[in-house]
């Protein structure tokens, strides 16, 4: 995986070109600017230079080298934002977090370090929290991805532990 989406492109904002993006984690925080981002909307992309981001609660504002214009993001409305992952690599190893696209393929562990035999599939967006996907020979349950339920992440082993694990098997 080369590119790694950190948000959808809303809308303009504004009458300088500037867009609306809603973000997807806090890794928008941590990036630097000027950096390049790739726009993904079915089969098109548009590599663009983001020159600036102010990060708000529930979306980020944007600019961008070669959009002045509102009608510039029409067209790309709906549009994924994405970075290299390279780009998160080193948040991560600077701050010490981990992004979705890592817990994808983890092997979940109940409380005693036993497998369940259940993977990752995918971690969901939710208005909420997170819900990771878990499966298992045709079999998917969802887990919230709070404290109460999910406890260490250890990507070097690619492994999670899940608590409880016996209660999301009666459901």
């Amino acid at each position: 995986m080369e590119w790694v989406s950190i948000g959808y492109l809303s809308s303009s904002h504004g009458i300088k070109g500037m867009a609306k993006v809603k973000h997807t984690g806090d890794s928008w925080n941590q990036l630097q600017f000027p950096r390049s981002i790739r726009f993904i909307k079915e089969d098109k992309t548009l590599d663009l230079l983001i020159l600036s981001a102010s990060v708000k609660p529930d979306y980020t504002l944007i600019s961008c080298e070669n959009a002045t214009q509102p009608e510039f993001w029409d067209d790309w409305k709906g549009a994924s934002l994405n970075v290299r992952v390279e780009d998160l690599d080193e948040i991560q190893n600077n701050h010490g977090e981990y992004f979705f696209y890592q817990l994808e393929g983890l092997q979940v562990l109940d409380e005693d370090f036993k497998s369940t035999d259940f993977d990752i599939t995918r971690v969901l967006e939710s208005p909420a929290h997170p819900i990771l996907e878990c499966s298992c020979a045709g079999k998917t349950i969802m887990i919230p991805f709070v404290n109460e339920w999910v406890g260490d992440i250890d990507l070097e082993n690619k492994t999670i532990i899940v608590k409880g694990w016996e209660n999301w098997l009666a459901l």
